[in-house]
């Protein structure tokens, strides 16, 4: 798979549609992978579904087709407006491997870095042991595990947190980061 023919880009509030369709392939495809079911989106009424476009959401193209997205999450609070969460990633199967994840996570990195955020935070189902090998290679490292996280008639599952830095705190913050 190339990915040189793969643009990534924001979608705006009215690709409701390509939003729509790629989070429910997400979800029917891969349901062992997320803490949402598919039924908890169906029920969505449109004014849900453009809601959530109201946060950051890139997605990859190829052909004109979406095949990935990424959502960013962040905080509104002014002490942790610095920290900003991923959630919904997904990467149509005959494209893993192809880089496809990598360019997605670069666009949101940049959008991220360009206002303030320094941190980003995710949570990996820990019965997704490809995720977590992408999110390592990008750097980030494990700070926590919620044990039984996820359960539901077929399956308990942990919740993996990580974290990763993309901008150090300058030194001339108007505060110093200590440990508790």
């Amino acid at each position: 798979m190339v990915t040189d023919s793969v643009t990534v880009r924001q979608l705006n509030a009215n690709e409701i549609s390509v939003y729509k369709a790629l989070r429910l392939e997400a979800l029917y495809s891969e349901p062992a992978s997320f803490i949402s079911q598919t039924d908890d989106w169906l029920a969505l009424p449109a004014d849900k579904w453009r809601e959530k476009l109201r946060t950051p959401v890139f997605v990859a193209l190829s052909g004109g087709e979406a095949v990935g997205m990424m959502s960013l999450l962040p905080n509104e609070h002014v002490k942790i407006r610095h920290r900003a969460t991923i959630a919904g990633v997904f990467v149509r199967e005959s494209f893993r491997g192809s880089g496809v994840a990598s360019r997605l996570f670069r666009v949101l990195e940049e959008y991220a870095r360009d206002r303030k955020i320094f941190q980003l935070e995710l949570s990996v189902i820990g019965n997704n042991p490809r995720a977590l090998r992408f999110y390592e290679r990008a750097g980030f490292e494990i700070v926590g595990r919620i044990p039984n996280a996820l359960l539901d008639k077929r399956r308990r599952a942990n919740e993996i947190i990580m974290a990763r830095r993309i901008d150090p705190l300058s030194k001339h913050d108007e505060f110093l980061v200590h440990e508790l």
